[in-house]
């Protein structure tokens, strides 16, 4: 069992972000971070913010919690990327499965700020990289 962070590299960060949604896809919670306001995100999939999960950015940006139930990753990551400014509008992202952190980014998807926590699937990383979407750092 993972018991870090694995930290790892986007090769592209539009196709990570789709593939991490389509993969964790179930019982999780995307919390963003960021200029939200401008994103259509779907108001069913709209839900509260986890207990006790503090920001990950200290700027005091808005946050936002969005259902990942089954067959919402695609949708979600339509309203991200449809705003060409995406990466500069959304600071930080955890993703929480079963309230649990397996996913995070910081820094506005930086590369040295992305990583797979050890809740996640063990394979959740190796997938990534099998994918073509991310390099191990």
């Amino acid at each position: 069992m993972n018991t870090r962070a694995t930290w790892i590299r986007p090769l592209d960060l539009g196709k990570l972000l789709e593939s991490v949604l389509t993969l964790l896809e179930g019982n999780a919670v995307v919390v963003l971070e960021g200029h939200l306001r401008q994103f259509d995100f779907p108001a069913p999939l709209r839900c509260s913010l986890p207990d006790g999960l503090g920001p990950e950015t200290p700027h005091g940006e808005e946050r936002m919690a969005l259902r990942l139930a089954p067959g919402s990753a695609l949708l979600i990551h339509r309203a991200i990327v449809e705003d060409p400014d995406w990466v500069q509008k959304i600071s930080g992202m955890q993703v929480l499965v079963d309230g649990q952190r397996v996913f995070l980014v910081g820094d506005n998807f930086h590369e040295e700020c992305i990583s797979v926590w050890p809740a996640a699937p063990a394979s959740l990383a190796a997938q990534l990289v099998a994918q073509g979407v991310a390099d191990f750092l």
